[in-house]
């Protein structure tokens, strides 16, 4: 089926992020509020790990320098010396606040026997296993959405590519589409921005959880006191990590529960073929990329693309030493049931769950309630049909 995700042949020379590099009018009075904003202690959000809380009263309060300056833009090396303060801080103080990209680390009385650790700051949520980093999403009000940028299974490797070079707008696995006409997945000029105004995590046994609030805005109204009026669309996003260590599975849970702001009396969602939960992997696992929807391979031969309808795909990866699997299951509870998946190969492997918004776009009335739920399943090894379908399966047949 022909769709219209742009080949790396049409696509134009990549240009940074206008709020990465502060480019326009709009962009200037981004920076100019976010500026005002670090020089104010931030705003007092929920933070928890391992089962317990704390509150702001109950910790030592410090301004730090922040974990990423003078760090490299690697994702890895900006885990690891993000690990490295958040073992620290656990050793120092029971909370701290710091700086816009400083991370805080809590540490409980009680720890799980397993040795899962979680750790929230003002721009990431880390989770590791054992000492190994197993995810990283991040949330920096420099940037246009939240999304997860590191994903690895017990045992294995980061698979995900955040933000390269052809599509500057790649990030990992993120979820974005149009509202109003207005284009959350792109980042130039003028379009959406997936605003965070609440975050809280938690962690027990083997489960690490993040929930968040998100206004989708219009960019002008990114940096207003309260942007609920604004909203097109109110978010509350929680992402569920649970790890299966004799399994040697990462099992992420993205539940999004979205309700229809007040700025318009209706809103209605379109998108492109691949607007969705989409994903984008490691460069080195381009040639590698095996896909799969529910057991029947896709044609994309050619530089084919294609759209088809399937309880769930997957994409593996046959390396020679660290292979892995991926999968995305979409809940038959979503609008529509069997969610749509966009795959390709050509010039790179991308997969995405996407809702036919391109088909047949969605509307809603301000007010109006709607949730979306996926499953993404991550092993470090080639799995098979079989047992992919029946891990889906049984995860389709919960509770929605």
């Amino acid at each position: 089926m022909k769709n219209s995700f742009p080949s790396v042949a049409n696509f134009p020379s990549p240009q940074p992020s206008p709020l990465q590099k502060g480019r326009g009018r709009i962009v200037r009075s981004l920076d100019a509020n976010l500026r005002q904003r670090t020089t104010r202690r931030p705003a007092d959000v929920s933070r928890s790990a391992a089962g317990c809380s704390l509150s702001p009263a109950e910790g030592k309060r410090e301004w730090v320098r922040g974990p990423f300056d003078g760090v490299g833009d690697s994702n890895q090396e900006r885990t690891r010396h993000s690990i490295r303060k958040l073992k620290r801080r656990e050793r120092r103080a029971p909370l701290a606040f710091v700086g816009l990209i400083s991370l805080i680390a809590i540490a409980c009385p009680a720890q799980s026997p397993w040795h899962l650790q979680a750790g929230i700051a003002t721009n990431a949520w880390i989770v590791l296993h054992q000492g190994q980093p197993l995810l990283r999403y991040v949330f920096n009000p420099q940037q246009y959405k939240p999304y997860v940028a590191e994903f690895s299974a017990p045992g294995g490797r980061n698979i995900l590519r955040d933000a390269p070079a052809d599509h500057l707008h790649h990030h990992a696995l993120m979820y974005a589409i149009k509202v109003n006409g207005l284009n959350f997945w792109e980042e130039v000029s003028g379009n959406g921005v997936e605003r965070v105004v609440e975050t809280s995590a938690s962690a027990a046994g083997n489960t690490a959880t993040l929930r968040q609030v998100i206004h989708w805005v219009a960019p002008q109204d990114a940096f207003l006191a309260n942007t609920t009026p604004a909203a097109l669309l109110i978010e509350h996003r929680t992402l569920v990590l649970t790890v299966d260590a004799a399994a040697r599975e990462s099992a992420l849970e993205w539940k999004a529960e979205f309700e229809a702001g007040k700025k318009t009396k209706e809103v209605t969602l379109t998108g492109a073929t691949y607007h969705g939960l989409g994903m984008r992997f490691l460069q080195e696992f381009d040639m590698l990329a095996n896909q799969s929807y529910a057991g029947r391979k896709p044609d994309l031969t050619k530089g084919r693309q294609e759209v088809a309808s399937a309880p769930w795909a997957s994409v593996s990866f046959a390396a020679p030493e660290q292979p892995a699997t991926i999968a995305l299951v979409p809940h038959p509870a979503n609008a529509r049931g069997d969610g749509m998946f966009f795959s390709m190969l050509t010039a790179f492997p991308y997969l995405s769950a996407t809702q036919g918004l391109d088909r047949q776009p969605l509307i809603y009335h301000s007010g109006d309630k709607f949730k979306l739920r996926y499953l993404v399943l991550l092993y470090p090894e080639v799995k098979s049909t079989e047992a992919l379908e029946a891990r889906a399966t049984k995860w389709r047949e919960s509770a929605p």
